[in-house]
């Protein structure tokens, strides 16, 4: 008899942790941001820069960031609003970040190239280079990644925004 209420017992427990758990999962999630104001928040201060001028649009999607370090119960932090557009040819990465400059006077600009090597060519290659923006807690970033490939057609760069970015982990 002893030992059927242990069972019990533990069956018991082991069923209120099952009903109680997506519980607990929704209680934590609800102190993450929220998608719909967040995007909202990146997609605003995106319209307030142009992209380069003759570009097109290629896409433009949003993904969540979470907390670093965290495996099971991440909580979400943030969104980045991700726009990808081709350019005209000849275009090269110094005249689309300097356009961004130009628009985002009185942001905190930094610049680092990155140089490029080839294992499989003793041929040049040309380097990237990491363009970046902040202001208050906004951060705008320039992806050349492979803008100056030769044949690497269309050329096309990616910007990202963040309207809390600069403060984030």
């Amino acid at each position: 008899m002893r030992i059927f209420r242990m069972v019990a017992l533990a069956a018991v427990a082991v069923l209120a942790l099952l009903l109680l758990s997506p519980l607990a999962f929704w209680a934590y999630n609800a102190i993450s941001v929220r998608e719909g104001p967040y995007v909202n928040a990146n997609r605003a201060l995106l319209a307030g820069v142009s992209p380069f001028p003759g570009s097109r649009q290629l896409r433009i999607d949003s993904s969540p960031y979470y907390e670093p370090d965290e495996e099971l119960f991440a909580r979400k932090l943030g969104y980045t609003t991700n726009v990808v557009y081709t350019v005209p040819r000849p275009t090269s990465q110094t005249e689309v970040a300097h356009h961004y400059d130009l628009q985002l006077r009185g942001w905190k600009a930094t610049r680092e190239w990155i140089p490029c090597s080839r294992l499989d060519s003793a041929k040049p290659c040309p380097g990237t280079l990491l363009a970046a923006w902040t202001k208050g807690e906004a951060s705008l970033s320039l992806n050349l990644d492979g803008f100056d490939i030769p044949g690497g057609e269309p050329k096309t760069y990616e910007l990202v925004v963040d309207h809390r970015g600069a403060v984030q982990p």
